[in-house]
C-alpha cells in the first residue's frame, strides 16, 4: 500500500502553511499557493485541488481577493495527519473487507481479515497520533527520527524490496509518551 501523491502533498501543504504562520495558534498571515508551490515544487494547479478538499473539512480557510490565501482553520494541535489525509482521500482502507465486512462472505472467519483489521487500526491510530503541532516541534521530530533509525537498524530497512522476514517489533524502546493522542479522530470526507 502506498499513500497517493495527493495525500502526501496535502500533508506538505498544511505543514507549509503552519510553518509560515506567526501566531501561537498557527492562525498567522494568509499564505498564497504560488508561494507554497515555489517552496515545495508542487504545481499550483495540483495544490488548488488539494486546498479545496482541506478547506471543505475546515483544516484550511481560504480568503479571496487582495492579500488572500490560506491559513489554518484550526489550531495546529487540533489537526492530525489522519484528518489531513482523510480530507483529500476519504477513509484509508487496506482491504474492502475491512472497510465493509458485509461485502465479504468470509469476513467472520477469515484470518486474513483479522490481520488486515489489526493493521488498519494501527495505521489509523498512528496517523491520528501526530498533529501538525507535533511535526512542527523540533523535539518531537528528533524523537521520530530516532525511532525511525532504531526500527531501520532493527529490520535492516523500511523498504519492501529485500526486507525478507521482519521479526516482531518490541515497541518498548519507542518514546510514544512524548506524543499526545487526540481524544477522537477528526472525521471528514466519506466518514460517518
Amino acid at each position: 500500500m502506498r499513500l497517493s501523491a495527493r495525500a502526501r502533498y496535502a500533508v506538505r501543504l498544511v505543514l507549509e502553511v503552519a510553518r509560515r504562520a506567526t501566531g501561537e495558534d498557527g492562525q498567522g498571515p494568509r499564505v498564497q499557493l504560488a508561494e507554497v508551490s515555489r517552496s515545495t515544487r508542487i504545481s499550483r494547479r495540483f495544490l488548488e485541488g488539494i486546498a479545496s478538499g482541506l478547506s471543505n473539512c475546515g483544516i484550511l480557510v481560504g480568503v479571496c481577493g487582495r492579500g488572500g490565501g490560506y491559513r489554518l482553520g484550526r489550531p495546529p494541535e487540533a489537526i492530525s495527519m489522519g484528518a489531513i489525509i482523510r480530507a483529500v482521500e476519504g477513509p484509508l482502507s487496506l482491504a474492502v473487507c475491512v472497510e465493509d465486512p458485509t461485502l465479504c462472505l468470509r469476513a467472520d472467519f477469515c484470518e486474513g481479515n483479522l490481520l488486515w483489521s489489526l493493521l488498519q487500526l494501527e495505521l489509523d491510530a498512528a496517523l491520528d497520533a501526530f498533529s501538525v503541532a507535533d511535526l512542527r516541534d523540533p523535539l518531537v521530530v528528533k524523537a521520530m527520527r530516532a525511532d525511525v533509525e532504531l526500527l531501520r537498524r532493527r529490520h535492516g530497512t523500511l523498504s519492501v524490496r529485500g526486507a525478507g522476514h521482519m521479526p516482531n517489533v518490541d515497541p518498548e524502546p519507542l518514546d510514544n509518551q512524548v506524543l499526545g493522542r487526540p481524544e477522537k479522530p477528526r472525521l471528514c470526507r466519506g466518514e460517518g
